[in-house]
């Protein structure tokens, strides 16, 4: 098996990877964004898991649903070609129960995307737990950091969240979890019998600070959200975004 790092430049060297959109800007550097199956697969090489799921581009998948691949309740998510937040342009259709249910799914955002670019579209898996959020953003001064705090679509609005310079070890991630009110998950009783797994947890905030430390070309992302169970956890959405120079040094 190659290294990781090895591993997540053939990635980000692929063509595939990136969206040649010029006006997309992270501060003062031109950013692109990295495609939802590359990011899977950059995920994956980090050992981070994501819900069971099919990307598929028309109604040919359908059957998949209820082949045994995929447990119902999913998700069918509209991947557009950018970086922009599916929930707030109402792309995500949850809680499907029946492949009646994921046909009017599909043909509904079929019609809400119609002459918008996409990549995709994404059955997923629907996992209940904790909805997390981990982030990452490179800084002019201390280079790549991290976030943790609690997920979903109210993250911006709580504000409830630590951050550590890159990289981190097992102590530092756990003081993290523990900097906010997520911590209340992590006790043994958990918060109104409902519980996160802390080792979980800590082990995706290593991988992550891994995996920056590793591509420092990697200026923003957001794994978010990131549901956590009482014994494991997944990254349900990846936003990563590129530092577009890259294109032209890795002669793409």
């Amino acid at each position: 098996m190659k290294p990781k790092q090895a591993v997540s430049l053939q990635i980000l060297r692929s063509g595939k990877a990136f969206y040649r959109s010029k006006g997309n800007v992270c501060g003062k550097t031109m950013a692109t964004a990295l495609g939802y199956k590359d990011s899977l697969r950059l995920l994956e090489a980090y050992g981070i898991e994501t819900p069971v799921q099919i990307l598929m581009r028309s109604a040919e998948h359908f059957d998949i649903a209820t082949s045994g691949q995929l447990r119902f309740p999913v998700v069918l998510k509209a991947i557009p070609k950018n970086a922009g937040h599916k929930t707030e342009k109402q792309l995500v259709v949850t809680n499907i129960h029946s492949q009646k249910e994921v046909r009017e799914a599909f043909l509904a955002l079929v019609e809400k995307t119609r002459g918008m670019p996409l990549e995709c579209f994404v059955l997923q898996e629907q996992v209940k737990g904790v909805e997390l959020i981990v982030g990452a953003k490179r800084d002019d001064v201390f280079g790549q950091t991290i976030m943790f705090g609690m997920g979903g679509v109210y993250v911006e609005l709580t504000a409830d969240y630590s951050v550590r310079v890159c990289p981190i070890d097992k102590a530092q991630a756990q003081g993290m979890l523990f900097d906010t009110k997520a911590a209340k998950f992590f006790c043994a009783d958990g918060f109104r019998g409902i519980k996160a797994s802390q080792e979980a947890v800590t082990e995706l905030l290593m991988k992550v600070s891994k995996m920056l430390s590793d591509n420092p070309q990697i200026i923003e992302m957001d794994l978010n959200p990131v549901i956590a169970t009482p014994d494991s956890c997944y990254a349900v959405d990846a936003r990563i975004l590129l530092e577009l120079k890259q294109e032209k040094d890795m002669g793409t």
